[in-house]
């Protein structure tokens, strides 16, 4: 389970965010990445808004099924709007480590940002092991937050960046 809350003010927040251009093209590169087929069963966990998960259902196609859970109801209702014309798609509130889902049942499943959050990664790898098909794909992006990387082309800058 997560201590986060994505609620109100920090709900509005993460939907700019990702609305960001750094954003847009990270959702590209995944889902490049992820190389979606129509037919596939997909399972996003940590949803947000529904952003990655209406860009699923368009590569899945009504032949195919992506579920989309978040911890928080407010993501929830975004992701269901976001995602109102797919009838192939569910959004739904539950925790990642208790993922309402039979055993390999997806083709592929994918969490952005959402893992390292967990307080127990160890369990919900095995919960999302259980769900996830033989031979199916597993895409896992998190950022470690406590670390600050930056790099420029312009030099002088680079100097001016206290050690």
């Amino acid at each position: 389970m997560s201590t986060l809350s994505f609620a109100g003010d920090m709900a509005r927040l993460q939907r700019a965010i990702a609305e960001s251009h750094d954003l847009v093209l990270r959702r590209g590169v995944v889902l490049e990445t992820l190389n979606l087929r129509t037919g596939e069963q997909v399972l996003e966990l940590g949803c947000g808004g529904g952003y990655y998960t209406h860009e699923a259902a368009q590569f899945v196609g009504p032949t195919g099924r992506v579920c989309a859970i978040d911890i928080s109801p407010d993501q929830i209702a975004a992701a269901q709007a976001h995602c109102a014309e797919f009838a192939w798609v569910e959004c739904r509130k539950a925790d990642i480590a208790a993922a309402p889902y039979g055993n390999a049942e997806f083709d592929v499943v994918f969490a952005v940002q959402a893992l390292e959050y967990l307080s127990d990664l160890d369990g919900a790898l095995r919960h999302i092991h259980r769900m996830l098909r033989p031979g199916g794909r597993l895409i896992v992006i998190a950022t470690d937050w406590s670390s600050a990387v930056w790099h420029s082309e312009n030099a002088p800058r680079m100097q001016e960046w206290p050690e």
